[in-house]
């Protein structure tokens, strides 16, 4: 080639650059539409958002290093001996810079929104703005929406936004503006009869956030079962003594210093009553006097009123499983939003967010180590707009050392199906995709099954209509299972997923084959017993089952782990998955049953079933890592 020819390709050469350069800073600098993935049946607009309404919404920054914080976690956790990171070095990998932060406050305030109605985080990664429903249309390019869930308060919310060019690059979420969510605890209630325990209360039916609550008396024994285990009319009831002998956890010798070892959150109006804790640790933890003078801190937070002389269900078995497992660690109750799910005075619609964003702005004194939720969303893809951002608050609130469990749900492999009972099986003839719950995929959280057994052969995960291995029993729940369709397998995740779908059994049958989304991150991680506790509602007696019970079970166990490991000079174990995923012979493999629903054309005893098997060998899809040993997990730590 000539030197004319060079000159010629070089000049078209610096052109073609020119030109895609300038093609990435317009696209930088155009603006971004952001929309809502779905609006369910349940939220229906009615109507034009007043313009003068006062609202408040949240700018989710881009933060500068979230990788590389990733990759610190996971070796943080894979180390028995390493601590978890302070706010100050937190803030190297999230805050963004200040540069960022000036642009979206420039953006603001040009747009009409006084600066003092703009304020920060603590790390300065998600903006709070004030504004009138008219100024927030003006910002964001849309028209807001009075929005109601189930018939309750209207709240504005949009199904898209426009973000202007200038943050276009800075920001990726405008958090619940966009997100339409329906929640849902995991509690299957019953009712009891033993001399052990109160009068119970009349057997009852009744409709609970989309869930159906059958009473029934369970009774069944096994030469397997401690005595601790038994009323004195001989029914096996899982009482707090029970668990604590299945899963080997010693009385913890709490330091008096500490006041913050466990939380639980509720939602939705649940009242937690002292009195009713007071009188089932008197019954339940006879083998602690002091039991009864145990006391439970409550905190009312955005719109929350705890009223203890109208107890409810959820709170009540998910205090009375805490205390009674862990006692005398300190546990706080944190009653989140009204009765509707609206947080008032927060960035309103995502219930988990909101939680995680307020113990990250907690000082470390009081953060809770452990926080336990029995609560969850049924269809992650109708969270799309929160769900980074709940996740990334996940991931900040783990880096600073806090377990973050939550329930998997009731559904079985399809997270909306019990939410529709007695519509499955359905008359369409076919089987739906396997609906992932939410925010269960988040790989930050541990998720927690339920299982029915005493830790013995005969330990399987309770499943829909169970036709066989506990005789009598016929569950309309199933402990949930699944894999997220918005974040991939994680890598820690990654060879224990290989291996489990690779089992030749791995699915119940074909049918569930091709109906989930097999690069996901899966869950749940773990499993712990989720049947036949007693709780004292209301000066009676209930017997409460679902996976609402497994996720303060693993809570209790993990506080009193954390209640060695800081007696013994070490770090709480904050985020866990990696160092279990790492270690699957800290948990008693789960072999048979599954997680299983019906489906498809027929009628209740011939419908399809559907769902995945546990397997022997260790971990799978239905039972996760199986259910814990705690000397081993005690080893696993250094202990």
């Amino acid at each position: 080639m000539s030197l004319s020819q060079w000159k010629i390709l070089l000049a078209h050469l610096v052109l073609l650059f020119a030109a895609v350069t300038a093609s990435q800073a317009a696209a930088a600098a155009a603006p971004r539409v952001l929309k809502a993935a779905s609006v369910p049946s349940s939220w229906k607009n009615v109507g034009t958002a007043p313009a003068q309404e006062q609202m408040q919404f949240s700018l989710y920054l881009n933060s500068p290093n979230r990788a590389g914080l990733a990759t610190q976690m996971t070796a943080i956790s894979k180390d028995p001996n390493a601590k978890w990171l302070t706010q100050d070095q937190l803030a190297q990998y999230v805050t963004p810079t200040t540069s960022a932060q000036q642009t979206v406050v420039s953006a603001l305030t040009g747009a009409g929104i006084p600066a003092a109605n703009i304020s920060f985080s603590g790390l300065k990664d998600r903006v709070i703005i004030n504004s009138t429903v008219a100024l927030a249309q003006k910002f964001l390019g849309t028209t807001l929406s009075s929005y109601s869930h189930d018939g309750k308060d209207a709240v504005p919310k949009a199904t898209n936004v426009t973000l202007p060019a200038s943050i276009a690059a800075h920001v990726y979420s405008v958090g619940t503006l966009l997100a339409f969510g329906d929640y849902s605890s995991s509690a299957a209630a019953a009712s009891v009869q033993a001399k052990s325990l109160p009068d119970p209360a009349p057997r009852a039916r009744r409709r609970r956030l989309d869930e159906e609550e059958e009473t029934r008396l369970v009774s069944r024994a096994s030469a397997n079962i401690s005595s601790n285990c038994y009323s004195s009319g001989g029914h096996v009831y899982s009482f707090p003594r029970c668990l604590i002998d299945q899963y080997g956890l010693p009385v913890p010798k709490k330091s008096l210093r500490r006041r913050n070892d466990l939380a639980v959150v509720g939602y939705l109006g649940e009242n937690m009553s002292q009195n009713d804790l007071t009188k089932a640790l008197t019954q339940f933890r006879p083998d602690q006097p002091n039991a009864s003078k145990y006391k439970m801190t409550v905190n009312d937070l955005f719109g929350a009123s705890n009223n203890a002389s109208n107890p409810t269900s959820e709170a009540a078995l998910d205090a009375q499983i805490i205390a009674g497992m862990a006692f005398p660690l300190q546990t706080s109750y944190y009653n989140i939003g009204d009765s509707n799910g609206n947080t008032v005075g927060a960035d309103d619609g995502d219930i988990f967010l909101t939680a995680f964003q307020t113990f990250i702005d907690q000082d470390a004194s009081i953060r809770p180590q452990v926080v336990a939720v029995s609560y969850g969303i049924l269809d992650e893809d109708s969270m799309g707009a929160t769900a980074d951002a709940m996740c990334n608050a996940a991931q900040v609130l783990s880096a600073l050392g806090t377990t973050i469990i939550f329930a998997s749900g009731d559904s079985g492999p399809d997270s909306v199906a019990r939410a529709f009972n007695p519509s499955y099986p359905d008359n369409g003839g076919y089987c739906p995709s396997l609906r992932p719950a939410y925010p269960v995929g988040c790989p930050y959280i541990t998720t927690v099954g339920a299982t029915a057994g005493w830790g013995d052969a005969n330990e399987q995960p309770v499943y829909y209509n169970t036709p066989s291995g506990l005789t009598g029993t016929k569950w309309s729940w199933a402990s949930g299972s699944g894999f997220s369709r918005r974040w991939s397998t994680p890598s820690w995740q990654a060879d224990a997923l290989k291996k489990a779908l690779s089992a030749s059994n791995a699915l119940y049958d074909k049918a569930t084959s091709g109906q989930f989304n097999s690069a996901g991150r899966a869950y749940p991680d773990v499993v712990t017993n989720g049947i036949d506790f007693p709780i004292v509602l209301n000066n009676a007696a209930y017997l409460q089952a679902g996976t609402s019970m497994s996720a303060p079970v693993f809570g209790a166990v993990v506080a009193v782990l954390n209640d060695a490991l800081l007696n013994a000079g070490k770090a709480t174990v904050g985020w866990m998955n990696p160092m279990l995923y790492a270690n699957p012979g800290a948990f008693n493999d789960v072999k048979v049953g599954g997680s299983y629903w019906k489906c498809g054309a027929g009628t209740e005893a011939t419908a399809q079933q559907y769902g995945f098997n546990s397997t022997a060998g260790g971990y799978d899809i239905a039972s996760g890592l199986g259910s814990p040993d705690y000397a081993k997990l005690k080893s696993i730590y250094g202990l």
